[in-house]
């Protein structure tokens, strides 16, 4: 099973994660959820920083 494809139009950065957030099944949400209570928002949004920066070193 391949995951499934999360799109999004140009907008401001928070609805376009309100928009995939909304997409995740129950169970994604409170994964998500769980994960940025654990690793902390600054965290897990730095990552997805790097992870967009192809210049950037993996962690």
């Amino acid at each position: 099973m391949s995951p499934p494809a999360y799109t999004t139009l140009a907008k401001p950065l928070l609805a376009s994660w309100i928009q995939i957030f909304e997409k995740l099944s129950i169970n994604e949400q409170e994964a998500l959820i769980d994960f940025v209570l654990r690793e902390g928002a600054i965290a897990m949004l730095s990552r997805l920083e790097i992870a967009s920066d192809p210049n950037a070193s993996t962690i």
